[in-house]
């Protein structure tokens, strides 16, 4: 997003962006919005995820001007998903399972309207399929579904949202590469979709196609799903993870996949900085090879190689 194309280790400006209110990374692309909820885009265009009516790839920010205003946004691997003032929600770029919710797997290279109703809070694009949080906390789910991602109690795509069944409200949702959790009002935190590296956070390994509640988990007031694990914070500031932990992802200082939660060594006062100032910011990189590749998603243009 700086304008260039080659690789820049240390964080770069992003150019002509001001201050944002929400900003989103896929996996070679990334979105913002300003304070206004003016939407910008930047980076890797192959299936229109950039949202303005072409293919081009960007190497600085272009404004997407029918996915504002924006108050919440949302990006995966070639999708892009926002939802704007009047509680709607937008969708665009690669709709070949159905995750944009349009009612056909159809690909758009322009934001279209998510079918169903008004009221949407968050939106959270996962591989192939999206999730949706309302300003009543119900959850919907749209796209592939053969691994559970849904959380409808099926294995079939749906190119329209579908309710999943929670025990209370849901106050916060955050969807990875092929699963979901989202926090509850009462503090608890469920989950569904794949599972076979306990990122699911019940102590088992089989895929659930409707939520389940991560257990050893106090009440949390933050939850993070990754490709392949979920990390959580609680109301005193423990962090805690679960699922994958090949490379460490799980902070608990073993490379053991943990099906439960396991605090992270040395974050016992994590602070995730919801004040109303900060922007905020997700990050979707659901691969499953470690090495990806990175094309103008830092908004300044630049491209390169990064582990996840």
């Amino acid at each position: 997003g700086n304008g260039i194309s080659t690789g820049i280790s240390p964080p770069v400006p992003v150019t002509v962006v001001p201050a944002l209110s929400a900003i989103a990374a896929g996996y070679a692309h990334t979105c913002a919005a300003d304070l206004i909820g003016a939407v910008s885009y930047w980076g890797k265009n192959y299936y229109g995820q950039l949202g303005d009516g072409t293919y081009a790839y960007r190497l600085d920010p272009g404004a997407v001007p029918a996915a504002s205003p924006a108050q919440a946004l949302g990006s995966a691997y070639s999708s892009t998903c926002a939802v704007l003032a009047d509680g709607t929600a937008r969708c665009w770029g690669d709709g070949g399972e159905g995750q944009l919710g349009h009612g056909g797997p159809v690909d758009s290279l322009v934001p279209k309207r998510v079918s169903g109703p008004e009221g949407f809070q968050d939106v959270s694009p996962g591989w192939m399929f999206s999730c949706g949080l309302t300003l009543t906390g119900e959850v919907r789910c749209w796209g592939k579904g053969e691994l559970g991602e849904l959380g409808d109690g099926g294995s079939e795509r749906q190119a329209v949202p579908v309710a999943v069944a929670l025990p209370a409200p849901a106050v916060a949702l955050s969807s990875a590469w092929n699963h979901s959790c989202v926090r509850l009002d009462t503090g608890a935190v469920y989950c569904w979709g794949w599972n076979y590296q306990g990122q699911l956070g019940n102590g088992a390994h089989w895929i659930n196609d409707v939520p389940v509640e991560v257990l050893a988990l106090p009440p949390a007031r933050e939850v993070s799903a990754g490709a392949r694990h979920t990390c959580a914070v609680d109301v005193g500031g423990q962090a805690y993870c679960w699922g994958e932990n090949t490379y460490g992802q799980v902070g608990d200082g073993t490379t053991q996949n943990q099906d439960l939660p396991a605090p992270v060594v040395g974050i016992d006062d994590a602070d995730p900085g919801r004040d109303g100032m900060a922007p905020r910011v997700t990050q979707q990189r659901p691969v499953a090879d470690r090495q990806w590749q990175l094309l103008g998603q830092l908004e300044s243009g630049e491209a390169g190689a990064e582990r996840p």
